[in-house]
């Protein structure tokens, strides 16, 4: 695990990026139930007093509002995904080489223990099972904390009368 962590800590910079992405991105989520709410509350108004050309304005306004920040969404997880899938495919190399570097050191008698095939099928799904692990964590264990805080402050922040 501290190899692993070693191999990770030389792309700091890019897990950095991918967490104020993340952030950023469940930030903006949550944003958008609240221009939905205004948008229901206008149309709500609209069976009881008529629609005024303000209401269509402000309605056009949070429809513009709510369209631009799904479409920041939507560049960010790209962003997000695109540097997430090169993070985990750059960490993946680095462990097909450490581990390259280990097996090479192997005698031929413990080559043949193994098999070539063997430790070539070992190789491969040991380093995809951490790429799969390390985009997972990126993506969920990150998304799910922050979802949490920033749910739970605004729930707290709710005016319930």
């Amino acid at each position: 695990m501290f190899r692993l962590y070693k191999l990770v800590k030389r792309y700091w910079w890019q897990l950095a990026i991918i967490v104020v992405l993340v952030a950023t991105q469940t930030l903006l989520q949550l944003q958008l139930p609240d221009y939905i709410t205004t948008t229901q509350n206008i149309v709500n108004n609209i069976g009881e007093t008529g629609i005024t050309r303000a209401e269509i304005n402000e309605m056009l306004k949070q429809s513009g509002i709510m369209l631009l920040i799904s479409l920041g969404i939507f560049a960010l997880a790209a962003g997000q995904g695109s540097l997430n899938s090169k993070f985990v495919a750059t960490l993946g190399k680095e462990i097909r080489a450490e581990v390259f570097k280990k097996v090479e050191n192997f005698s031929l008698s413990d080559v043949n223990e193994f098999g070539t095939a063997s430790l070539l099928t070992r190789l491969i799904n040991d380093s995809r099972a951490v790429q799969e692990f390390a985009f997972m964590v990126n993506r969920v264990f990150i998304m799910s904390p922050i979802f949490l805080i920033i749910g739970s402050v605004k729930l707290l922040a709710l005016d319930l009368h």
